[in-house]
């Protein structure tokens, strides 16, 4: 489902990024569309009469030439809105970054599982750190290692989340990403540096996250935006066969049945 969900988000996101930028031109494609459904539905009204000339659509063929008409008319301008599938990569994953730094229910399975596999470690007092269900908030963090673990348990959840949210862009990132320790280490004492006595932020976590699932996806937009396109194309042929071939077989069938009639009377 939720490959689905990706799929009318990159549809939807890049045809409004196109017509913001330039309604211009998108209106232009939108004409371009048009009179392209216009086309491809003469072709399906007609196509039938090319095997059997009294032959006309059944109600169904005609809804479904409509249905294809008006999937030719947007897949124009969607075709054309894959330029922009860069700027729709940064918003998904910049809206994604912030809705799971929001999200209580998920920071706090979170804290669940960094509290007590930083206790199992052993290098930490918990004296005066409950539990999270007595009500416990804070993991005791004296030492650098125990906030490096944190925080790199916190950005390695980002990423699986990441990954079930959006499976398709997971897909073409290959493998799942990992924040490195070194990563981590260093975001860590680039804001001790600045904010000395201070507790590192675990949304920093999540936007180390971010930030390395942008590496990964970025050297894949190219291809994304090629095949993305090529399965326009290759919807709109599929959809197109089908109702074609429907449409020539029943073109045909009244061939037969004609014939047999036809038979009939000369016989009688």
């Amino acid at each position: 489902m939720n490959y689905l969900l990706n799929l009318f988000t990159l549809f939807g996101d890049s045809n409004l990024l196109l017509a913001n930028h330039d309604k211009g031109h998108y209106t232009l494609l939108l004409a371009a569309g048009f009179s392209l459904a216009i086309i491809m539905w003469l072709l399906c009204f007609y196509f039938g009469r090319l095997f059997f000339k009294p032959y006309r659509l059944t109600i169904g063929q005609h809804i479904l030439s409509a249905l294809l008409a008006m999937m030719v008319m947007t897949t124009v301008p969607a075709y054309f809105s894959a330029s922009y599938m860069q700027q729709v990569f940064q918003k998904i994953i910049m809206e994604w970054r912030d809705s799971l730094v929001n999200d209580a229910a998920w920071n706090n399975a979170e804290f669940k599982l960094e509290y007590y596999e930083i206790k199992k470690l052993g290098k930490e007092d918990f004296s005066k750190s409950p539990p999270p269900e007595q009500g416990g908030h804070v993991i005791p963090s004296t030492i650098g290692e125990t906030i490096s673990k944190v925080s790199q348990m916190r950005a390695n959840a980002a990423v699986a989340n990441f990954d079930t949210t959006f499976p398709l862009l997971s897909v073409f990132i290959g493998a799942t990403p990992k924040i490195s320790a070194n990563v981590i280490n260093q975001d860590v004492n680039n804001y001790f540096k600045s904010n000395a006595g201070g507790t590192y932020p675990m949304e920093k976590a999540v936007q180390l996250a971010s930030n390395q699932i942008y590496v990964e996806l970025q050297p894949q937009i190219p291809r994304l935006i090629w095949l993305y396109r090529l399965g326009i194309i290759l919807k709109v042929l599929f959809w197109y066969t089908i109702c074609l071939s429907w449409i020539a077989y029943a073109a045909l069938g009244q061939i037969r049945i004609y014939s047999a009639h036809r038979s009939s009377s000369i016989n009688s």
